[in-house]
């Protein structure tokens, strides 16, 4: 494919595909909107409309992801839930728990007898 239709085909990918697939080359990593804005290789204010068209801000999309990794991890893996915590870039496993519980109702453990059960 030539570089036109590659430029082409990232301007019709939408911002919020774009930023997932940044965090997800990095999930531990403690991702700043400036680095985001950095690594796409656009300013603060047009990364912030882009997303705000998408009807999502980095924050919640932050966390959205964040939340939907752990509960994928939980389902398909036997990891510890401090070790899931630690990959998501949590570095105390009770904060995780905290903020995972706040997204979804219920505990990373009690998700996962959900699920096992």
């Amino acid at each position: 494919q030539s570089i036109i239709q590659h430029l082409t085909l990232s301007k019709k990918e939408n911002i919020t595909d774009r930023v997932i697939a940044l965090l997800e080359a990095e999930p531990s990593r403690n991702w700043y909107f400036t680095e985001v804005c950095d690594r796409l290789y656009l300013s603060e204010s047009t990364l912030r409309k882009k997303l705000e068209l998408e009807n999502i801000n980095f924050k919640k999309l932050l966390l959205d992801f964040k939340m939907k990794k752990a509960a994928e991890l939980l389902k398909t893996t036997n990891k510890s839930i401090t070790m899931i915590s630690s990959e998501l870039g949590y570095v105390y496993a009770s904060y995780f728990i905290k903020v995972f519980k706040n997204y979804f109702g219920v505990t990373p453990k009690q998700f996962l007898k959900k699920f096992t059960y």
